[in-house]
């Protein structure tokens, strides 16, 4: 009819990330992060960058059932995890809505969480809880030697990982042991240098101990250089020493040795 031919169409809808039209069930347990007709939740990932703005403080991440209702502002996890699924949709619709992605944004989203939890700590000296003891005869050199630790470079995003030493001559104040690898843990989960993390690790040890001198070395792999770029899997070493005494020969000696550095290396430096 005449009436039929002059109503206006409606406007096409846009295609959803997932590659299904109008109509058709969407194969995400999740949700597209587009506006999908199967999709369970509506949520664009686009809102991650308006409303980290007004981010609440939040716990624990234990779930990926939504975002948070529109309207209210998303929680840090919630926003990674928009974040990570919009990254997600750059390698394309059909790539990226592959079932065995789906939980993918959430997975990447609590394991960004576990990697910054050091940046929770408001005080990282308070993980020794009181584990710093006053002994008089201690005197001559402690070392702890092959400490793991895990931490994230903050030029690239990517991991680097390697084993710490530390050896110290105390001036009648020691640490428990297993406070070295606790507080070399809060400052290692961040985004992070290497040169920094040593300095911090060293500067952290002072403050508690306030040893006669003071040496930390960490040996690491940067996934940023051999993953990527030049591609090599060289491992780097940092050294950090500190206190009065760190310049007296004898000191110095067996600071280097307590952080396993050969003797030729000792000569050099």
């Amino acid at each position: 009819t005449p009436e039929a031919r002059q109503r206006p169409r409606a406007a096409p809808l846009p295609r959803p990330c997932c590659g299904f039209e109008e109509g058709q069930s969407c194969s995400s347990a999740d949700g597209c992060s587009k506006d999908c007709a199967g999709s369970r939740r509506q949520q664009p990932a686009a809102v991650a960058s308006s409303a980290a703005e007004s981010l609440p403080s939040s716990g624990g991440y234990s779930s990926a059932e939504g975002l948070a209702p529109a309207g209210q502002p998303m929680s840090p996890e919630e926003v990674a995890e928009a974040a990570y699924k919009s990254l997600l949709s750059t390698l394309g619709p059909e790539y990226s809505s592959r079932p065995e992605l789906m939980r993918t944004p959430y997975r990447a989203a609590k394991a960004w969480r576990e990697m910054t939890a050091g940046l929770r700590i408001e005080d990282p000296l308070e993980v020794v809880g009181k584990g710093i003891f006053d002994v008089p005869e201690a005197r001559d050199l402690v070392a702890i030697r092959d400490m793991p630790f895990h931490s994230m470079c903050e030029h690239h995003l990517l991991p680097f990982s390697g084993i710490a030493h530390v050896a110290y001559i105390p001036d009648g104040k020691v640490l428990g042991l297993s406070k070295f690898p606790r507080l070399l843990n809060v400052f290692a989960r961040r985004l992070q240098l290497q040169e920094r993390l040593s300095a911090n690790f060293a500067d952290a040890l002072m403050t508690l101990l306030q040893p006669r001198a003071l040496a930390v070395a960490l040996e690491a792999t940067h996934a940023c250089m051999c993953h990527r770029g030049v591609g090599v899997a060289a491992s780097t070493r940092t050294l950090v020493l500190r206190g009065p005494g760190r310049d007296e020969l004898a000191a110095k000696e067996q600071l280097l040795s307590g952080v396993c550095f050969s003797s030729g290396a000792r000569a050099r430096l």
